[in-house]
């Protein structure tokens, strides 16, 4: 066996030992320069083949995919019901509901690699790269589904991201650095997996 292929078998059994990388990537909330905030993205990382994908949210109110966003595929919908506010409604201050972007992490997904100035490690999965994927799909479906109003302090990108967090079976981490929201939001039991 050659160095390039005991390399490929060494990450491939850390890979079925540990499983699927999840994190939360931060980026700084607009107006970050007034209230010192931030926003937060799930991203999903296989470490055998070093493909990545993230999943975020933000407004919908006057907003859509990102010209940027290429490769991101986007959906109004998503896992997450409001904890207070039941299935939601038309949206909270002008903002619209949640609206959740998916797709391959890279320069052209809408909160890019370059714009993640922080990671917080959340935990492995014993699952394969394209079911986790296919779960952050579904969450950000039901979401749209479910039309949870965004709330710039409450239920937002980051209560989306903590709360799909917890839909793969994490306890919800704290945040590592300001992110309000994140305590908020509750598993839709819409979601056909656990």
């Amino acid at each position: 066996m050659n160095e390039a292929s005991s390399e490929i078998q060494s990450r491939a059994q850390a890979t079925h030992v540990k499983g699927i990388r999840i994190d939360i990537g931060y980026t700084d909330a607009v107006g970050h320069g007034l209230h010192g905030q931030h926003h937060a993205l799930v991203i999903i990382t296989d470490p055998a083949t070093g493909q990545q994908y993230a999943v975020r949210a933000g407004p919908s109110g006057g907003m859509g995919p990102s010209q940027s966003a290429g490769n991101s595929a986007a959906s109004g919908s998503g896992g997450s019901v409001s904890a207070t506010a039941g299935h939601g409604g038309s949206g909270g201050h002008g903002l619209g509901s949640i609206y959740a972007e998916y797709g391959i992490y890279n320069e052209y997904f809408r909160d890019a690699p370059s714009a993640v100035h922080r990671i917080q490690h959340v935990g492995y999965m014993n699952s394969s790269f394209d079911n986790v994927r296919a779960m952050s799909v579904e969450f950000a479906n039901v979401t749209y589904t479910n039309r949870v109003p965004y709330r710039p302090l409450t239920l937002n990108s980051n209560s989306f991201a903590f709360t799909f967090v917890e839909s793969l079976g994490f306890s919800r981490p704290t945040p590592i650095i300001g992110a309000p929201g994140w305590q908020n939001g509750t598993v839709s039991n819409s979601l056909s997996y656990p």
